[in-house]
């Protein structure tokens, strides 16, 4: 739509761009409305993902109205029903205020709306942009009825330093300093991501203390921007992800966390919300924010007060699972097995830290009921869904082996030796053999943003950890686990040789590859 809209508007104002002929320019517009004709009719609306559909879409069929071309399709109706109840929470003349709002990293949504003053706009931006969206802050320079010399300046630096590199190409948001510095930190010359190397075991307090005190400096100066949480870049709106993921960075280097000002400033319904008037909460962000609590309370004398945000986010994740058959679906990843990889990782070290005397208080059933059974259909699903040639997913191979990995490696403790031990190691292995053998190969589009995208970083990183990572705490002690009930015991043998039995023939969450 995008793009169709800008052909008809490069048609009628040509400006210095002259050399493509008027003819094939003609030609292009007509192909390209006739293929978004055909992608209209076959768009499930309510299985999109991108950030800001629901009013960006809207939108440029306005646009595009505007120039003659009217689209009918299945599933309208229910994107403008989808639109407007995201707009009845969130005005558009909120972002008159001075207080920043998500909504203005897709302003470009209002952009066909002549009764929003543009030139309002311009106290929201930050180094130049607004939210460091590109499309947002072009949208803006547009709009405005005065020339804004800052934003220009910001769609320069975006255009020739963005992946584009000075050819055209453009990200949907730029820059992404915190999400790349709590995913991603260059060691040694190669880009590495920091939570994930952190929490694998491969990134230690001594192992580098100038990049460490170089992170925790820069996400403390976003913190004071911030108003103590962290936005995907300094001064951006803060969000649960970001802010989840560098309390966690805080803790795993020595510091103090900050994870009882992220559930404060999150605390929603049923679980955290990864900002303010969000229309679906993010499964991956929820798993963060746990262990972000998680590794926050690493003491002899836990906060009870922090119980009740532990139990309703496990609640939450556990049901996540339940309802997707373990397929799990992620506002900011395509593959299942990235939520999966998040959702072992906070669970273990909620059963780990309650093994070791400092969840005294959680929930009996919680564990029983919750936390073990999801953890066993989990750890029978990823056995299962592995692929011949040792990799799982289809999407990203590398990236998605990677995720399911080090997913597999933190269940390591989890089951008594008797029972998938040596199924954990041989899937483990297998899936390391794929990594060593496939090599670097094409980058995967796995990330959701505006648009989905990739990053040779985050992939390279991951696979760094798979590789590597090891698991060093102690196997959990299933008598003590299970001393909360009598049969506690009996209870997780019957499940893991049930699960056993179900992988053998193949009929645990359906045939496996």
């Amino acid at each position: 739509m995008a793009a169709s809209y800008c052909l008809i508007q490069h048609a009628k104002t040509p400006l210095q761009l002259k050399h493509v002929p008027q003819e094939s320019l003609s030609e292009k517009i007509r192909k390209a409305i006739a293929s978004l004709e055909i992608m209209l009719q076959s768009w499930r609306v309510g299985s999109s993902k991108a950030v800001g559909f629901e009013v960006l879409a809207p939108s440029l069929l306005n646009l595009l109205e505007e120039e003659g071309h009217f689209f009918e399709f299945p599933g309208k109706k229910h994107l403008l029903h989808v639109r407007d109840q995201k707009l009845a929470s969130v005005k558009p003349e909120l972002l008159y205020t001075t207080s920043p709002s998500a909504l203005l990293h897709s302003l470009e949504a209002f952009h066909y709306r002549k009764d929003i003053s543009y030139d309002r706009f311009g106290h929201q931006k930050v180094a130049g942009s607004m939210m460091a969206s590109p499309s947002a802050t072009a949208s803006y320079l547009i709009r405005s009825n005065t020339w804004d010399d800052e934003a220009e300046a910001y769609l320069r630096l975006v255009s020739s330093n963005g992946h584009g590199q000075g050819l055209g190409g453009v990200p949907s948001a730029y820059p992404s300093t915190n999400f790349e510095l709590n995913w991603v930190a260059l060691a040694d010359a190669a880009s590495q991501v920091v939570s994930t190397l952190l929490e694998a075991g491969l990134w230690t307090r001594d192992l580098d203390e100038k990049y460490a005190a170089k992170i925790l400096r820069t996400l403390e100066d976003s913190r004071k921007l911030g108003g103590g949480l962290v936005g995907f870049a300094p001064g951006i709106e803060p969000d649960l992800d970001d802010s989840a993921k560098s309390s966690i960075i805080f803790s795993l280097l020595g510091r103090e966390g900050f994870s009882s000002q992220v559930t404060e400033h999150f605390h929603s319904g049923r679980c955290l919300q990864t900002y303010k008037g969000e229309r679906n909460p993010s499964l991956s962000a929820n798993c963060n924010a746990l262990l972000s609590i998680l590794l926050d309370s690493d003491d002899s004398r836990p906060d009870r007060s922090r119980y009740p945000s532990i139990e309703k986010i496990t609640l939450f994740i556990c049901d996540s699972w339940r309802s997707t058959s373990g397929s799990l679906d992620d506002k900011w990843n395509l593959s299942p097995y990235y939520p999966a990889m998040l959702m072992v990782q906070s669970l273990m070290e909620l059963l780990h830290k309650w093994h070791d005397g400092k969840l005294p208080e959680l929930e009996s059933a919680l564990l029983q009921e919750q936390i073990v059974p999801t953890l066993i259909q989990c750890l029978g699903h990823l056995l299962q869904t592995q692929n011949v040639d040792g990799s799982w997913g289809s999407r990203g191979p590398r990236e998605e082996t990677s995720y399911a990995i080090l997913a597999l490696t933190n269940l390591i403790s989890f089951l008594p030796r008797q029972y998938f031990s040596t199924a954990i190691t041989r899937a483990i292995s297998r899936g390391r053999s794929f990594l060593r053998d496939c090599g670097p190969g094409e980058v995967e589009y796995l990330w959701i943003e505006k648009v989905t995208y990739a990053s040779e970083n985050l992939a390279e990183a991951y696979v760094v950890a798979a590789l590597h990572a090891s698991n060093q705490k102690p196997l959990l002690s299933y008598a003590n686990l299970c001393a909360i009930d009598h049969k506690g015991l009996e209870h997780i043998a019957s499940l893991a040789d049930m699960i056993c039995g179900m992988i053998a023939n193949g009929s645990l969450f359906g045939q496996g590859s």
